[in-house]
C-alpha cells in the first residue's frame, strides 16, 4: 500500500475534501445444507447438534460444495448486473480467530465467484450508482457464546454458506451508503436467498471511510469500522467519522486514532477488509467448478420482478406517484397484496387504505403483511362501500378495526351494526317539508341555511339510523325548492 508523505493540511478547507466509503456485507444464505457438507443449515437447535467432522475441522475431511448456496450466490450477482467467473475455486485464509479453530477460512479472496456489479439509487432527486467490486462465497465460523459461569464454542453455524457482497470505496455520503443497503436487502428479499428475520444469524456489514481531494489525488484518514448489524448505527457512525476528519484536516481537531490507515489514489482494497492482509492460499481439496452459460441462463429465467421494475411498472400502470410505488415495492408481499386489491378497487383509494390503516396496523402490532389478518378481497369489499356512499368515513373505520379480530365480512359487520346510510330520501324529506310548509305563510322565502339545519338536525335524531351529513347538505335544494 502507497504511503505518501506527511501534507500541511492547516490551510485547507472542508469543501475540497470529500468522503469515499467502501462497504462489505455478509449475508447468510438459506440453504438445505451447509457449504461444504451435508449438515443441515438450520438456527435454533441446541448447541453443537448439527455439526460432522468437517465442521470441526477435523484433518482430511473433504469438503463438497453446496450447489444449491452457489446457484443462490450467483442469482444475486446476475440481478446486481454482474460479470461471472466462469471457473469457481476456493481459496484458504488462514485466520488466528478463537472461533475457527482449525487455523483457516474456506473463500473466495483471490477469484470471486461475480465482480464489476452495481446497483441504481434514486437519491436527492438524481440517479446514483453504487459499483460493486466483488461477490464471493465462504464458510461462517462458529459461534462462541458466553453463558453465567460458563463458555463454550457452539459448531452448528460452522461451515453454513455466506455470500459476501463488497462495494468499491466510492460512495459519496452516509445516506447513499445507508439507502444502499435498504435497497439490496429489497432485492435479498425478492430472490429468497436468504432469511432476513432470523435474528440469531443478521446481515453483518462492515465499513472503511476517509477523504479524498480528487482534484490534487490527494487521500487521507482512512478509517476502518467493526461488523455492525444495525444500518441506523451505522449511518450515525460515518456522519460522525466524516464529521471528524473535516474538523482533523482543516486543523480544528488533530486527534488521531491508532485505527487510521493511510490511504491512497490506486487503494481499492476491499472496504473494512482487514481479512485481506492474512495469509491466503489455494484450497487444493476442493476441485474447480466450471459453470456453463446454459447454466446461468437458466438463472436468470428464475430472477423476478425486482423492486426497480416493479416500481416502474406500478407508476405506469396504475398511476401512483414514484413514492408511493417505491413503499409498495419495498416488500414483494405488499406488492402482491396492492394488486391484488386494485382488482376489487380503484388504485388511489387501494394505495389510500393500504399506506395508511394497514400500513400503522402493521407497525403497531409489529407484523408482516402475511400476518395480517385482513386479506385483499375483505378489505376490497369494505373500501367499496365506502366508495359507494353506503357508509360513512367514520363508519368505514369503525369496521375495519373490528375485522382486525372479526373474521367476518365487512358487509355483515355493517348490516349486524346497522352502519348503511338510508336510502329513503323522500321519507327523510317528509319531516323538515311539513315544518317548511307550516312557516311558508310567514316567510315566502325562507331561511335556506335555517332549513337546512334544522332538516339536519332533525334527521340525525332518527333512531338507530345515520346518514351521511354531505350527502344530506347536498340534498338541501331540493328541499327548498319543493
Amino acid at each position: 500500500m502507497e504511503i505518501k508523505p506527511k501534507m500541511n493540511l492547516n490551510a485547507e478547507t472542508e469543501q475540497n475534501w470529500e468522503p469515499f466509503i467502501g462497504l462489505q456485507i455478509r449475508i447468510s444464505l438459506a440453504t438445505r445444507t451447509k457449504l461444504f457438507c451435508t449438515c443441515e443449515n438450520r438456527s435454533g437447535m441446541l448447541a453443537n447438534s448439527l455439526i460432522c467432522p468437517h465442521c470441526l475441522g477435523v484433518p482430511a475431511t473433504a469438503p463438497k460444495v453446496n450447489r444449491e448456496a452457489l446457484a443462490k450466490a450467483l442469482k444475486l450477482g446476475l440481478a446486481l448486473n454482474c460479470k461471472t467467473n466462469k471457473t469457481v475455486v476456493f481459496d484458504r485464509k488462514y485466520t488466528s480467530m478463537e472461533a475457527s479453530p482449525k487455523g483457516y477460512q474456506i473463500t473466495q479472496l483471490n477469484y470471486p465467484l461475480c465482480y464489476d456489479g452495481y446497483l441504481n439509487l434514486q437519491l436527492n432527486g438524481g440517479l446514483t450508482r453504487i459499483s460493486i467490486k466483488t461477490i464471493h462465497l465462504e464458510e461462517d465460523v462458529a459461534e462462541l457464546k458466553e453463558l453465567p459461569g460458563e463458555s463454550f464454542i457452539d459448531f452448528n453455524r460452522s461451515g453454513a454458506p455466506v455470500v459476501v457482497i463488497s462495494t468499491r470505496n466510492k460512495i459519496s455520503s452516509a445516506d447513499a451508503a445507508y439507502l444502499f443497503l435498504n435497497r439490496l436487502m429489497q432485492w435479498v428479499t425478492y430472490l429468497k436467498i436468504a432469511n432476513l428475520q432470523d435474528v440469531s444469524r443478521p446481515v453483518r456489514c462492515r465499513a472503511t471511510v476517509c477523504l479524498g481531494d480528487t482534484g490534487n489525488d490527494r487521500y487521507i484518514g482512512g478509517k476502518e469500522f467493526p461488523e455492525m448489524v444495525s444500518f441506523h448505527a451505522l449511518r450515525r457512525a460515518l456522519k460522525a467519522e466524516i464529521q471528524r476528519q473535516r474538523h482533523n484536516i482543516t486543523g480544528k481537531i488533530r486527534t488521531l486514532y491508532g485505527d487510521e490507515v493511510p490511504v491512497s489514489a490506486g487503494n481499492e482494497t476491499d472496504p473494512a477488509n482487514s481479512s485481506q492482509r492474512n495469509a491466503t492460499r489455494a484450497e487444493t481439496s476442493i476441485a474447480p467448478i466450471l459453470i456453463s452459460e446454459a447454466f446461468l441462463d437458466k438463472l436468470r429465467s428464475e430472477i423476478p420482478e425486482l423492486p426497480e421494475d416493479k416500481e416502474i411498472r406500478l407508476v405506469y400502470r396504475y398511476g401512483i406517484n414514484r413514492t408511493q410505488a417505491d413503499m409498495i415495492s419495498a416488500d414483494p408481499l405488499i406488492a402482491d397484496y396492492f394488486e391484488n386489491l386494485v382488482t376489487y378497487v380503484t388504485p388511489l383509494a387501494a394505495v389510500k387504505w393500504l399506506l395508511g390503516a394497514v400500513f400503522h396496523v402493521m407497525s403497531e402490532q409489529q407484523i408482516s403483511i402475511s400476518e395480517f389478518p385482513i386479506s385483499s378481497r375483505r378489505l376490497g369489499e369494505l373500501i367499496n362501500h365506502l366508495e359507494q356512499n353506503s357508509i360513512t368515513v367514520e363508519a368505514a373505520r369503525a369496521v375495519f378495526q373490528q375485522m382486525l379480530e372479526d373474521p367476518r365480512s365487512s358487509t355483515e359487520i355493517i348490516v349486524d351494526k346497522m352502519l348503511y346510510i338510508r336510502e329513503d330520501y323522500d321519507k327523510l324529506f317528509a319531516v323538515p317539508q311539513r315544518r317548511y310548509s307550516q312557516n311558508a305563510d310567514s316567510d315566502q322565502q325562507g331561511d335556506a341555511d335555517e332549513i337546512q339545519s334544522l332538516y339536519l338536525g332533525q334527521v340525525w335524531d332518527l333512531p338507530k339510523k345515520k346518514s351521511d351529513i354531505k350527502s344530506l347538505k347536498a340534498l338541501n335544494p331540493k328541499i327548498v325548492k319543493k
